[in-house]
């Protein structure tokens, strides 16, 4: 910078793009705790126009600062999740916004960009500086960092998360029945994966589709659930080809048979949880093999255990799920009759006549399968009472200090959820 000049500092600090203040300061005066005769809401007393709401019982307990409200209606409750949640899994930002925090570090940094005496340096100083920024707006606390940095868990849960990638499965079955918009007939996507000296190409939708006998009626995610594809032996692979040469196929299939020497090795390419050493083996337990035709009969069965339907979480990956409301009402039957009706081609789900939302009325689903169709849609509930929030937000000042952070609705997007909430970060809109 040359002497004497200066640069013209734009600080936009709490300010949105109308002028007004993201916090909504200074807020409505209440004298007493109303509930709102038009809605009813719950307005709680605040006598002070530049302070959060606070209860000072829970001030005199906590020794800390509070920012209460009330959360006495569905609408409410439903926003509140919808907020806790997204912060909690910190989903990823959007493009705009990672390369509008690369161009304002860029655009702070010209003068040093041109200098090459110290070019390494700088390019390192860039390069932090860059993750610094993102780690701010991702809202990443350094105890969390230090956590990955560590190798340490960042969290402790009693379930297990299993990468579900459902949109395969759906795929699979519109194979089977082309419609209008030129769904079916479509290429699968495999996976490269070695048997012995060849690579061969596998998909995890023929786990299911090729499943044992035994798993015959068990819907998709049930089934998904409880088995893990497991590399055979090398001992395991000797007794299960001379069992093929003898037909015999029940020498594989005792569990005791596998000593603690073997390893139990998992194919890089599964989407499986690491499998231990069944050294005590349970009722729970058992292993089978897939079908003649898939890829893998030779090498590889599967590892079924039971106590993962109470602990094996499905994680969908692909894209979110249909909503029942708003989206297309045959692809949302479609995809749930993948999910919870037993099936090996797309032809077992529905009959040429009925169209897939006669089928899904007709077809008597579990009582597990109507729980979790029905919570599938709570999250689209809870993004909907946000965008409520945010809405009065805009037509009327009034405390609801709760949610005073939100984005505004035009940020948000129902598709999929998966946009970072906006905390005051009016500076990485994308461009009108």
């Amino acid at each position: 910078m040359k002497p004497g000049s200066r640069t013209k500092l734009e600080i936009r600090g709490c300010l949105r793009r109308d002028g007004t203040c993201s916090a909504r300061f200074p807020r409505d005066i209440i004298q007493n705790t109303v509930v709102d005769p038009e809605d009813g809401a719950i307005h709680m007393k605040k006598r002070e126009a530049m302070i959060n709401c606070i209860s000072p019982d829970l001030t005199y307990c906590l020794r800390c600062n509070t920012d209460v409200t009330s959360l006495l209606s569905g609408t409410s409750i439903k926003a509140v999740v919808a907020y806790i949640s997204d912060y909690v899994t910190k989903a990823s930002l959007k493009i705009y916004h990672i390369f509008r925090a690369v161009k304002d570090v860029l655009n702070r940094n010209t003068e040093n960009m041109g200098s090459s005496a110290e070019g390494k340096e700088n390019t390192r100083v860039l390069v932090m500086q860059m993750v610094n920024s993102l780690s701010s707006k991702l809202q990443i606390g350094s105890p969390m960092a230090s956590l990955y940095l560590l190798g340490n868990p960042d969290r402790y849960t009693n379930v297990v998360f299993k990468p579900f990638w459902w949109i395969s499965y759906v795929s699979e079955v519109k194979r089977v029945w082309p419609t209008a918009e030129g769904n079916g007939s479509q290429p699968r996507e495999v996976l490269p994966s070695k048997k012995g000296d060849d690579i061969v190409g596998v998909t995890p939708v023929d786990d299911y589709t090729f499943r044992s006998p035994e798993f015959e009626n068990t819907s998709l995610f049930d089934y998904f659930q409880m088995a893990n594809r497991v590399k055979r032996t090398k001992r395991q692979y000797n007794d299960f080809m001379e069992s093929l040469r003898n037909r015999d196929p029940d020498v594989m299939m005792d569990v005791q048979a596998v000593g603690p020497d073997d390893d139990w090795l998992v194919d890089d390419g599964d989407q499986t949880a690491k499998v231990e050493t069944l050294e005590d083996p349970s009722d729970a337990v058992s292993i089978h093999p897939f079908q003649e035709g898939h890829e893998l009969y030779e090498t590889h069965y599967i590892r079924c255990d039971r106590r993962n339907l109470d602990k094996a979480v499905p994680n969908f990956l692909g894209g979110a799920l249909p909503r029942k409301d708003l989206s297309d009402r045959e692809f949302n039957c479609c995809t749930m009759m993948t999910l919870f009706k037993p099936w090996r081609s797309g032809s077992d789900l529905k009959n040429t006549v009925d169209n897939w939302d006669e089928t899904f009325r007709e077809y008597e689903f579990s009582e597990k399968a109507l729980t979790l169709m029905k919570n599938f849609n709570v999250k689209y509930e809870c993004n909907d009472a946000r965008d409520d929030f945010a809405s009065q937000d805009r037509q009327r000042s009034r405390p609801m200090p709760m949610f005073s952070r939100w984005r505004d609705a035009e940020e948000v997007e129902d598709s999929d959820g998966g946009d970072l909430m906006g905390y005051d970060e009016d500076d990485y809109d994308p461009p009108a």
